[in-house]
């Protein structure tokens, strides 16, 4: 019970001071974050069309949107999926009626209610267009309006609100060896090891996720930025949905306690894994069938949530001591240079910091 008592300690003084840190940055919420940060090449997924990707990359959003914009494999389908609900939650609320624990789950595919910029052309997705579902049996207009995007800080469309995550690189690399196992994309007899040496040097089609990691830290303190970093956002879920809340603007139209328990629930690996066909990308897939833009080939669909128990083609533990030594020397290199951050455990301790998280209790 003292250790229970603890950890909700820890989770209360999170949310309480992490929500002091962000009253002043958010006294006139929608108000667009200035990125601290040159700006960089805005990188192409290759399954996107050519022209499809040019529309992404020259959209403006507006001051009050929000953009979810992460290395893959680091949190973007459950923050999708956290701050989706939220607002539902909130647009329920100021009609007089409460989100249920089945959620406001009226949609194919998440990326049909959260849009991701670079595909949106190629799904007949207008990015400039009201957000709207229908939730209890009527439509609701949506806001703030939610983004995704796998751009690093320093090359996503200016001009709004932004949620970046930070994550272990090695479990990064196994989760994302897994989810190229899963989409055909990387043979299963291919060893982890292998992949993630190549991998910690070349990246993938994002390119390598050191510049992530830079610009994460770069903009940690920025208003209208919120750096969340995966490990905490497990160990201290409901906090980081309350303060989600408050940097989305909706801390005043929430019922905070009721409502996000119930998002708590929604985004629970046990409940999105048994929704696990509405986070597989089959939305994408689908649409660039129909319309018949796409670029080197249509993306195709896989599992991205994974209930415990079910079998993956890796694990940690599965990664040898090479490849564990080219992720360590590969921060060492690229990262500990432009922050001060000898390891990514120093990376979290400074995200720690930021949240006001207690770090024994953490």
């Amino acid at each position: 019970m003292a250790e229970k008592r603890q950890l909700l300690d820890a989770d209360e003084q999170c949310n309480a001071s992490r929500r002091r840190c962000l009253s002043t940055e958010n006294a006139s919420v929608g108000g667009a974050a200035t990125i601290p940060l040159p700006e960089a090449p805005f990188a192409r997924i290759p399954f996107a069309s050519e022209a499809g990707a040019e529309v992404g990359k020259n959209w403006k959003p507006t001051a009050s949107n929000v953009i979810i914009t992460t290395y893959s494999k680091t949190g973007t389908t459950w923050l999708q999926q956290i701050a989706h609900q939220l607002r539902c939650a909130a647009a329920l609320r100021e009609a007089g009626k409460v989100l249920p624990l089945s959620g406001a789950m009226g949609f194919s595919e998440i990326t049909e209610v959260v849009p991701w910029i670079a595909f949106a052309s190629d799904c007949d997705q207008d990015l400039d267009a009201v957000q709207i579902q229908e939730i209890l049996g009527d439509r609701y207009s949506l806001r703030p309006r939610l983004f995704k995007a796998h751009q690093r800080m320093a090359a996503i469309n200016r001009g709004c609100r932004y949620i970046t995550t930070i994550r272990d690189p090695l479990g990064t690399a196994v989760s994302y060896y897994n989810f190229y196992v899963a989409k055909g994309i990387v043979s299963a007899d291919t060893q982890v090891s292998d992949w993630i040496l190549k991998w910690a040097k070349e990246g993938t089609w994002h390119g390598s996720p050191w510049p992530f990691y830079v610009d994460a830290f770069k903009c940690l303190n920025t208003p209208g930025i919120l750096v969340v970093c995966f490990e905490f956002l497990k160990t201290h879920l409901k906090s980081h949905v309350q303060v989600i809340a408050d940097f989305m603007g909706l801390g005043n139209v929430l019922c905070m306690e009721e409502d996000c328990n119930t998002v708590v629930h929604l985004s629970s690996l046990d409940f999105m894994s048994k929704h696990d066909d509405q986070f597989d990308d089959h939305f994408l897939t689908d649409k660039q069938t129909e319309t018949g833009r796409y670029g080197k080939c249509i993306m195709p669909r896989a599992a991205k949530v994974i209930a415990a128990g079910q079998t993956h083609a890796a694990t940690v533990k599965d990664v040898d001591a090479s490849a564990r030594k080219l992720l360590e020397d590969c921060w060492t290199e690229h990262v500990h240079p432009q922050t001060g951050c000898k390891s990514y455990a120093d990376m979290q301790v400074a995200v720690r910091e930021a949240w006001g998280i207690d770090e024994k209790a953490a």
